[in-house]
């Protein structure tokens, strides 16, 4: 009888454990990077698009000149926003024309 509820005693602690070990890496890949920090993932991606999900920026600047910017495709906010600009600009078009 002792065996079973010190077995029973150690099960939740393993779980709990290994729970807030997930939860606080998910907190630590959802942050905002830095600016030097999306040039190095650019760099090592060859891609026309900026899509990492593991930063938390809905807006990146662009690297051509000027004051551009665009989307973090890894971002789910930016695919709402996108559906949701074009379902506004369906919808004047349809009522207004």
């Amino acid at each position: 009888m002792i065996g079973i509820i010190i077995a029973q005693n150690e099960r939740p602690e393993r779980r709990s454990v290994k729970f807030q070990s997930t939860q606080e890496e998910y907190a630590m890949a959802k942050r905002k990077w830095t600016r030097q920090e999306t040039d190095a993932w650019l760099d090592s991606h060859d891609s026309w698009f900026y899509a990492n999900r593991e930063d938390a920026n809905l807006f990146v600047r662009k690297r051509c000149l000027g004051i551009n910017w665009t989307f973090n495709w890894g971002n789910p906010w930016s695919w709402v926003m996108t559906a949701g600009l074009t379902a506004l600009l369906v919808s004047v078009a349809i009522l207004g024309g």
